[in-house]
């Protein structure tokens, strides 16, 4: 995870434009249940890049897993709303 982390930093340095990079910092640190920090890098993702679905999910998650299962349920339907037949739609039922 910490590895992932140190790549996808620097991504958004290679490229601070590009959503999905901030996207999997964020995964990084809801995985390390830093779930500020992941809130702040899922939330730019979608900044950046307002249609990534993968985002919406992981966002959706944080939200889960930090206690707060009510905020979950809109980005969990936007995600589905924007991506029905992803391959891992069972994440975001």
């Amino acid at each position: 995870i910490e590895e992932l982390r140190a790549m996808a930093l620097r991504a958004t340095l290679a490229d601070r434009f590009d959503g999905r990079a901030y996207m999997l910092v964020g995964v990084a640190e809801m995985w390390l249940r830093h779930h500020d920090l992941a809130h702040a890098f899922l939330t730019e993702a979608l900044r950046l890049n307002p249609s990534l679905a993968k985002a919406y999910s992981q966002l959706g998650s944080n939200y889960s897993l930090s206690g707060n299962p009510a905020a979950s349920l809109e980005p969990l339907r936007t995600a589905l709303r924007l991506s029905p037949l992803d391959n891992e739609v069972f994440h975001m039922l």
